[in-house]
């Protein structure tokens, strides 16, 4: 599984600059729902939420919407998400706080018609290094 998840581009850097999915690099994840393109994750109270960033956002904003990819604790060869600002929490699939989405599958995040763009993040320098 692994070697296919590298054949199609996911396993090594991100074309960004400053962005790189590699261990200890620091990234922002950007929505690309066309309706939602200045979205990104973020750590606020304990959840990971998308709320709008920008260069003219607070220090506080651009700090919780920044993540230092780690190396997965359950995986070694997969990647983690840790908050810049908050070290020790990572992004979590849990009570309504991040979807695992299967295209076309039971829930109403799973819809075809929005999956594709809901399920892909655009990896990007990061708000604060």
């Amino acid at each position: 599984m692994q070697a296919n998840v590298v054949s199609v581009g996911y396993g090594g850097p991100s074309p960004v600059a400053g962005g790189a999915l590699t261990p200890g690099s620091t990234i922002s994840l950007r929505a690309e729902t066309a309706c939602c393109t200045t979205r990104y994750v973020r750590h606020q109270f304990d959840d990971a939420v998308t709320s709008v960033a920008s260069s003219t956002s607070p220090a506080l904003d651009e700090a919780d919407a920044s993540w230092i990819v780690r190396r997965g604790p359950a995986n070694p060869s997969c990647v983690s998400s840790e908050s810049r600002n908050y070290p020790g929490d990572f992004l979590r699939h849990y009570d309504n706080t991040v979807y695992i989405a299967a295209d076309g599958g039971p829930n109403a995040f799973d819809a075809t018609a929005s999956w594709a763009d809901d399920v892909s993040w655009a990896a990007g320098s990061p708000w604060t290094p």
